[in-house]
């Protein structure tokens, strides 16, 4: 596969995946305050070896949740705020890549075999399982509604620090936050692109970045530790459906995972050199 590969095309792939590891991180420190407390040096230290965390719970939960434990641990304000404001992040990308993901799933025929048993099925269900599916789902508002009311005010005296960040979210910063997120996912789109043709894969362009959304959604279920096995099952299952071969689609995948290994062995190198108390200081407490 190595000598296969096209070193070129591999080395713009991981600098687009870099370029995508920095945005991913200027995002995060503008939409929390708390993190933006937390001195450069030391929040782009906790960045890179949030990766090395990522084996450690599944999907993208390893990574995030050193993030917010790092971050919370070193401003001393907790770790609500971080964790909601990432979460939000996350949500907003996730539902944005669902729906680029469903418009090229209705508009590229090749797509259409594989969704149109689905379809049928849907068409052909019986009226008393919409019944229930109806009554079931207006159950889960009423109980949503009265677990609101009982636990709601305690939940509002917790996110103190995310009422804190919402007022700080003026328009400009959010149209900013906005580009950003779209960037990342353009450049994930990049990335996967690069590694097609790293492997000298000609595959049309909307069919790729449809089999690159799917790749990214994927990584962030909870069904193994780092996404590990998903993620490729995910690329090698889609292009081999699309007709290319399997060893060529093992290779995409398996470069695709390296650029995300490399990130991980630099943050494990971070994460055992010695941190002293000056790291993981503030500016605050800097100065």
């Amino acid at each position: 596969m190595l000598g296969q590969m096209h070193w070129g095309y591999g080395f713009i792939g991981f600098a687009a995946f870099a370029a995508t590891s920095a945005l991913d991180m200027w995002r995060l420190r503008m939409a929390s305050p708390s993190a933006a407390q937390v001195r450069w040096f030391a929040f782009a230290r906790m960045h890179i070896e949030s990766y090395a965390m990522a084996p450690l719970l599944p999907g993208h939960i390893g990574v995030d949740a050193y993030r917010v434990a790092t971050i919370g641990r070193g401003t001393g304000q907790g770790y609500v705020e971080p964790a909601v404001i990432l979460f939000g992040l996350r949500v907003f990308s996730l539902l944005t890549m669902l729906g680029l993901t469903f418009g090229l799933f209705l508009g590229l025929p090749e797509w259409r075999e594989v969704y149109k048993p689905l379809v049928l099925a849907v068409i052909s269900f019986p009226v008393w399982g919409v019944v229930l599916t109806t009554v079931a789902a207006l159950l889960s508002v009423v109980l949503a509604w009265l677990l609101w009311r009982r636990a709601g005010p305690r939940l509002l005296n917790r996110f103190a620090g995310v009422r804190q960040a919402w007022a700080a979210l003026t328009w400009p910063r959010l149209m900013r936050l906005l580009a950003m997120s779209i960037a990342m996912i353009i450049l994930r789109i990049f990335t996967f692109l690069l590694t097609l043709q790293a492997f000298g894969i000609e595959l049309d362009v909307w069919l790729g970045t449809s089999v690159a959304l799917c790749a990214a959604l994927a990584w962030l279920l909870p069904l193994s530790p780092a996404g590990i096995g998903v993620r490729e099952g995910v690329i090698v299952g889609l292009l081999v459906w699309l007709g290319i071969d399997y060893v060529p689609a093992l290779a995409v995948a398996l470069l695709n995972r390296v650029y995300f290994l490399l990130f991980a062995g630099i943050g494990g190198v971070s994460f055992l050199l010695p941190k002293t108390n000056a790291t993981l200081a503030t500016q605050e407490n800097h100065s």
